[in-house]
């Protein structure tokens, strides 16, 4: 039996960056505050309760344990980087791009 998907059968290697090598990691902070959203979020989900609200022009979980979580994590890296750079960075097709430039 012979099946045709109309697909061009090729092959090409992946290439992939090389390995890091320099000393830079991330602070114990944030990499403690991503964990505990991590572990939020899987909780959350595995319960059925993974919708976001998006009303404010970026996104924050309903689930009251994840947001608890996800607001330090946000607050950390608006420190960490400024508004500015964090809004750029982060969220440069948000519906209120302009209004949290102001």
């Amino acid at each position: 039996m012979n099946a045709y998907s109309g697909l061009v059968a090729s092959y090409r290697e992946s290439a992939f960056n090389p390995k890091p090598v320099g000393a830079v990691r991330l602070p114990h902070t944030a990499v403690a505050l991503r964990n505990k959203l991590d572990d939020a979020w899987e909780k959350s989900v595995m319960s059925g309760y993974s919708t976001e609200d998006d009303s404010a022009g970026f996104a924050l979980a309903n689930d009251p344990r994840t947001r608890a979580a996800q607001l330090p994590f946000s607050e950390y890296a608006l420190r960490s980087l400024g508004p500015r750079a964090w809004t750029r960075r982060c969220s440069p097709h948000c519906a209120r791009l302009a209004a949290r430039l102001a």
